[in-house]
């Protein structure tokens, strides 16, 4: 006898389909409803992008949390464990909602500048180290991608093609695995997206999905 659809059954059954699809009840996974798929190349991001003198002078949670997140990429380490968790979170729902199976490579997007700390390459390399992932095994990929020239962002009045970052990084070793994860704090006009694609794409990646905390409304993604 066919099984008929969940979605026409009554509101109490809806919901218990929805979490089992969702993973929620079977694997425990924390849904957090406002992570969502910007765009058309699977970049996906937790909150709307507001600038830090638009967050000053308010005191919402919202302002709180964007003035923290620039804090912490400066590297307050008070908000470490916050960030950590989100990043690893929305890792784990990307990979259950692409059905991403097998090893995979999280690395990072590069400052713009070669000398710039990234407290991100922390991240990734905590992530691969702690976590354990229920569809897949996380490889570290923190020495993947490397900036070789100083490229000013865009909120400084940088202003390049996708074409001119990419020769502005370089691809370090072979891929450890054909699918990749980019993790960034911030995807504004998504050029340097682009270019961290284009080259994992030239080194023989067939998947790769972003995860940034903040994406923007005028990105190319």
């Amino acid at each position: 006898m066919r099984r008929s659809d969940p979605h026409k059954r009554g509101t109490f059954t809806r919901f218990f389909w929805y979490r089992i699809y969702s993973g929620e009840r079977l694997f425990g996974l924390k849904r957090h409803n406002n992570l969502h798929l910007y765009g058309r190349r699977n970049v996906w991001f937790l909150y709307p992008y507001k600038t830090v003198s638009q967050a000053h002078g308010k005191r919402d949670n919202d302002s709180k949390r964007i003035i923290g997140f620039w804090e912490f990429m400066d590297g307050d380490e008070r908000y470490y464990p916050y960030f950590y968790e989100k990043y690893a979170d929305a890792i784990r729902q990307v990979l259950w909602i692409t059905k991403t199976i097998g090893e995979f490579e999280i690395a990072v997007v590069p400052k713009s500048s070669p000398d710039k700390e990234n407290i991100l390459e922390k991240v990734c390399s905590e992530i691969t180290r702690s976590e354990r992932f229920i569809l897949g095994k996380a490889l570290d990929g923190t020495d993947l991608i490397k900036r070789v020239k100083h490229m000013n962002p865009v909120h400084r009045g940088g202003s390049y093609s996708a074409d001119e970052i990419a020769r502005s990084l370089r691809i370090t070793r072979p891929l450890k695995a054909k699918k990749v994860i980019l993790i960034d704090d911030l995807v504004f006009s998504g050029r340097t997206d682009l270019a961290c694609r284009k080259l994992l794409k030239d080194a023989g990646a067939e998947e790769i999905y972003t995860v940034c905390m903040y994406g923007h409304s005028r990105s190319l993604c």
